[in-house]
C-alpha cells in the first residue's frame, strides 16, 4: 500500500510518500515543440494532454499560468496535482491524500475536489510513463497535517490545547485543536499571504502584526499562559522573529515548508489503516 501526500500550494507543490518528497513550482503552461532545449523540469503529458510545468513553464511557456485563485477547483490544480502523482507514484492506485483551505472545508468543495481529480490516467513526465487511478483519497483542512507532523517532535502537544499559525504565500490557515479534536470555532482562513510583502511597502515586522491583529480578533478564547501556538508554512521562516515574541508558548515545527503534506502523509495513514484492518 502507497500513501501519497499532495499540498498544491500556491507557490509550490510539495509531494510526500514514506521514502521521498519533492518540491515543484505550482506554474502550468502551454507546450509547444522547442528547437532550443536544455531540459529542465518538466514536460507533461496527461491523457494525451501536452504541458510544461515548474521552472519550465515559467521559462518557455507564452503564458504560464500561476495558481493566484482563491479556489482549488481548476484545472491548474489538476494538472499540478496529477504531475505531482505521476513523479513519485509507484503503484497504479495508490492511496492519496490532499488538503484545501480551511474556510472551504466543507461538504461541497470536498466534492467537487474529488470529482475534479477522481479519474483514470496515463501521465509521461519526460518521457517517463505512469498508468495512475484515482478512486481512493481523502482531504484534509490545511495547517491540520502540520499538528500531525508536530507530534513527533512535540510529543506533549497530544493532550494540550494547540494553535497552529500555517503562511502560506496566498493565505494564513489557523487551526485549534484541543485533545487531538479540532475547534471549528477558533479555526479559519485569512484571505493574504506572505506575497504581500512583496506586492505592498509592508514590512516583517508591520506584517506580523497585521497576523496578530487579525488573529486576536478570532480567538476570543485565547489563553496567552496555556496555549501552545504552532507556526508552520514558507511564511513561519520569514515571520518567525516578530511573532514568536507574541506567543509565550510558541514554536515553529521541523521543516515548515514540508510539515502540512508530512503531516497530511500521517493522517492518511491512520485512515487507511484502520480500514485495512477491519
Amino acid at each position: 500500500m502507497q500513501i501519497i501526500a499532495v499540498d498544491t500550494g500556491r507557490d509550490k507543490t510539495k509531494i510526500a510518500t514514506y521514502n521521498k518528497k519533492i518540491s515543484i513550482k505550482s506554474i502550468v503552461g502551454d507546450w509547444h515543440i522547442r528547437n532550443l532545449s536544455n531540459g529542465g523540469d518538466y514536460e507533461v503529458i496527461i491523457n494525451g494532454e501536452n504541458y510544461f510545468v515548474s521552472d519550465l513553464a515559467e521559462r518557455e511557456s507564452y503564458a504560464p499560468r500561476k495558481m493566484t485563485t482563491k479556489s482549488k477547483i481548476h484545472e491548474e490544480t489538476k494538472i499540478l496535482f496529477l504531475t505531482a502523482i505521476g513523479l513519485i507514484s509507484e503503484e497504479v492506485r495508490p492511496y492519496i491524500i490532499t488538503g484545501v483551505p480551511v474556510d472551504q472545508f466543507n461538504p461541497d468543495v470536498k466534492q467537487e475536489m474529488l470529482t475534479l481529480l477522481k479519474g483514470e490516467y496515463y501521465i509521461k513526465i519526460n518521457g517517463q510513463s505512469k498508468h495512475i487511478i484515482i478512486d481512493d483519497f481523502t482531504i484534509a483542512p490545511e495547517g491540520g497535517g502540520a499538528f500531525y507532523y508536530a507530534l513527533s517532535q512535540f510529543p506533549f502537544l497530544e493532550k494540550n490545547k494547540v494553535r497552529i499559525i500555517d503562511i502560506g504565500s496566498r493565505t494564513i490557515n489557523h487551526i485549534c485543536v484541543n485533545d487531538k479534536i479540532f475547534i471549528n470555532k477558533d479555526s479559519g482562513t485569512l484571505n493574504y499571504g506572505s506575497l504581500i510583502l512583496e506586492e505592498s511597502t509592508l514590512t516583517h515586522e508591520q506584517f506580523a502584526s497585521k497576523i496578530i491583529a487579525d488573529l486576536s480578533k478570532r480567538w476570543l478564547e485565547f489563553n496567552q499562559k496555556n496555549d501552545i501556538v504552532l507556526l508552520t508554512g514558507g511564511g513561519s521562516i520569514q515571520l518567525e522573529r516578530w511573532l514568536k515574541p507574541q506567543f509565550p508558548n510558541c514554536r515553529i515545527v521541523d521543516e515548515p515548508i514540508f510539515a502540512n503534506v508530512l503531516g497530511y502523509l500521517k493522517m492518511g495513514e491512520m485512515k487507511w489503516q484502520k480500514q485495512t484492518a477491519r
